[in-house]
């Protein structure tokens, strides 16, 4: 809102299909525009883990024109096809867990190195929540393995016990 974009969307990392997938969008004015996923090994991403940078569209668009380079160009075309003006990483050391695309500025102004200064504050408060969520979702699964363990080997003694005590009643009879 303070910045007045037209969307912003949070992809976060699905380990298990290796891409990106979106996990909070927000659009001003609600177009509902399609937005694909993205591969965690596209031009973009290895783009990103390079650089440790933000990509700005327009940059972007600059260097693939000046300098010919088909990962760049590849990139670029991700960038559109998402409707970002501004692609920011959000990562803990080299391994990124979730990518911000930030689409135009409702102003038409481009992205200025205070904005980029406050993105990058937030992307890194970001990359602290999200390893934390993730952890907690890693805690539980764990607790919820242990617990059902314990209810099986608990079970089992059950059924060891009430055998033992059928054998003796046959044992008493026999």
């Amino acid at each position: 809102r303070a910045v007045r974009i037209e969307h912003a969307v949070v992809y976060v990392l699905n380990e298990d299909k290796k891409k990106y997938t979106i996990a909070a969008l927000k659009e001003r004015n609600k177009s509902h525009v399609f937005l694909p996923e993205i591969a965690a090994d596209s031009p973009l991403l290895l783009l990103l883990s390079k650089s440790n940078l933000p990509v700005m569209y327009e940059e972007i668009k600059h260097k693939a024109d000046a300098f010919n380079d088909q990962a760049l160009i590849e990139a670029e075309r991700i960038v559109s096809d998402l409707k970002g003006d501004l692609v920011f990483p959000i990562q803990i050391e080299s391994k990124i867990l979730a990518i911000i695309v930030l689409g135009k500025k409702e102003s038409g102004k481009l992205y200025n190195e205070d904005d980029l200064s406050v993105f990058s504050i937030l992307a890194n408060q970001a990359a602290l929540a999200i390893e934390n969520a993730q952890f907690y979702e890693d805690m539980t699964k764990t607790h919820e393995q242990l617990f059902q363990a314990e209810k099986m080997a608990t079970i089992g003694t059950m059924a060891d016990g009430l055998s033992h005590q059928i054998n003796n009643r046959f044992h008493a009879l026999g």
